[in-house]
């Protein structure tokens, strides 16, 4: 049964008993009214009171699910709307935020959303008759037409628009610039303006000496012909098992009702989400190029995945897995650590960090590889703690973020330390990725350490913001340019 359909149940149960009550309260005060003996008079006021009590009760319960179904229809248009405009289907998610608005009427937050899309969607309107006309006119400025369709494409994309570019493009197609001056202003201006981009000759040369710690995340799978899978076939592949349907909720939260329901638990999640990822490694760009350097890295993942992993062995490449217990066991508290090597069949299990500390793990050319939320590995290569190390459900998160000093080992604290931070891949909509982001850049803020940086394209409000106000430069390049242009310095 999904929440929709046990929210529905509990109010047409609350509606029947409202009902009922209010028949009996009916023939109360008709027995009340005809009764003469004192006695029996006071005998059903007090059960008149009794039952008005009870009603007042079960009303308030309706009152409080009905408010309770249109907060959980509201989140799951939120989460639809926010879907459609990153498809850019810009029309489709207005329609739902306008559907959202005759939900929640007042809500201001609402409005200016609407008036966002609104904005965004004339804009990209605009852009489109832009696109026709420019097509249409691609012989006249051949040598720059891809480039002036790009950069407009960008801007629709970011909803950052440099009024210069978009005013000569206008100036171009109403006649006021001939075709040979709009391309000698293009140049001029987009020279003067160009892009922030990395140094991608230093940055390789950082990444080779292991200088640069880089942060995975769960849209890497995303680049060009990986065909590895993503969170947006894996939740509905894991809601389907458990019969959820027309779930649109977060991983975090489908876990979460994995583990509360008896029928299913941590087991089951665990064991569908295994079959999930548990496929042959597939061809992801990113991890193709990192296998190609030759001194030992330090990354952070948040895959459950073992496809870097799988790019490294067939490489020849030695790394050591790190993750710390998140449930705790009578045989294993909350942040002791379990590392996993390339090159050893068993597992070793720390105690205490100190020993982790001990290791001399970079010294001995060994990758380490942060598992910041576990990981699913082969039943080959499968640990003692398997199930202790996933950062899954809510209550996983929870635990995170009351441990935070346990769960973080001091000893990749320390390889933060003179090194920078990229994140890849990563896209802080909800507040668990963002959890992880905090935990990891507040790790980083007591020493003096170089800024952080995001290679992003990310055309949300929010999430624009939240980089900045976390310090975070943003670098607005798609992933699979920026490994593209990478890999022409590590090739």
């Amino acid at each position: 049964m999904s929440e929709d359909q046990r929210l529905e149940q509990q109010i047409d149960e609350c509606r029947e008993r409202f009902e009922r009550l209010s028949a009996i309260i009916e023939q109360l005060k008709k027995g009340y009214d005809y009764e003469t003996r004192p006695e029996e008079k006071l005998r059903i006021d007090a059960e008149l009171k009794e039952r008005e009590q009870q009603r007042q009760t079960v009303e308030q319960t309706w009152q409080s699910l009905e408010a309770g179904k249109v907060n959980l229809e509201q989140q799951r248009l939120v989460q639809e709307a926010r879907q459609l405009e990153r498809n850019k289907a810009f029309k489709e998610a207005l329609d739902a935020w306008r559907e959202i608005r005759s939900l929640t009427p007042d809500d201001p937050q609402v409005a200016a959303e609407i008036q966002r899309l609104e904005e965004r969607l004339q804009r990209s309107q605009r852009l489109t008759d832009t696109f026709k006309q420019l097509t249409r006119r691609l012989n006249e400025i051949k040598p720059i037409y891809q480039t002036v369709i790009t950069r407009l494409r960008q801007m629709g994309e970011t909803g950052v628009v440099d009024e210069d570019v978009v005013g000569i493009v206008d100036e171009f197609l109403q006649g006021n610039l001939s075709a040979d001056d709009f391309m000698e202003v293009w140049r001029v201006l987009t020279t003067a303006g160009a892009r922030d981009e990395p140094d991608y000759r230093a940055l390789a040369d950082r990444l080779k000496r292991g200088e640069i710690v880089l942060f995975l995340g769960s849209d890497i799978p995303r680049l060009p012909d990986s065909g590895a899978p993503i969170p947006e076939t894996m939740i509905p592949a894991l809601a389907r098992q458990a019969n959820y349907q027309n779930y649109s909720g977060s991983l975090s939260m489908l876990a979460e009702y994995y583990q509360m329901k008896p029928e299913y638990g941590r087991s089951s999640l665990v064991r569908q989400l295994e079959a999930i990822v548990a496929t042959t490694a597939p061809e992801i760009s990113l991890y193709r190029l990192l296998a190609k350097i030759e001194q030992p890295l330090v990354l952070i993942s948040v895959n459950y995945d073992m496809y870097l992993e799988q790019q490294l062995q067939q490489s020849g490449r030695k790394y050591a897995l790190i993750s710390s217990v998140i449930c705790a066991t009578p045989e294993c508290e909350i942040g002791s650590v379990v590392v996993q090597y390339s090159d050893r069949e068993t597992s070793e299990f720390l105690r205490l960090e100190q020993e982790l500390s001990g290791l001399k793990l970079i010294e001995d050319g060994y990758s380490l590889i942060y598992k910041i939320r576990g990981y699913c590995s082969s039943q080959s290569h499968r640990t003692a703690y398997q199930h202790h190390i996933l950062t899954l459900a809510e209550e996983n998160y929870f635990t995170f973020a009351r441990h935070l000093d346990k769960l973080i080992p001091n000893y990749m604290v320390k390889q933060f330390a003179a090194r920078g931070l990229f994140f890849l891949g990563y896209s802080p909509h909800n507040w668990e990725d963002r959890l992880l982001v905090n935990a990891i850049l507040d790790k980083r803020r007591h020493q003096q350490y170089e800024p952080a940086h995001v290679i992003t394209q990310e055309s949300d409000p929010f999430v624009r913001t939240y980089w900045d106000f976390r310090g975070v430069h943003r670098y607005e390049i798609e992933l699979s340019e920026f490994v593209r242009k990478l890999e022409a310095y590590l090739a």
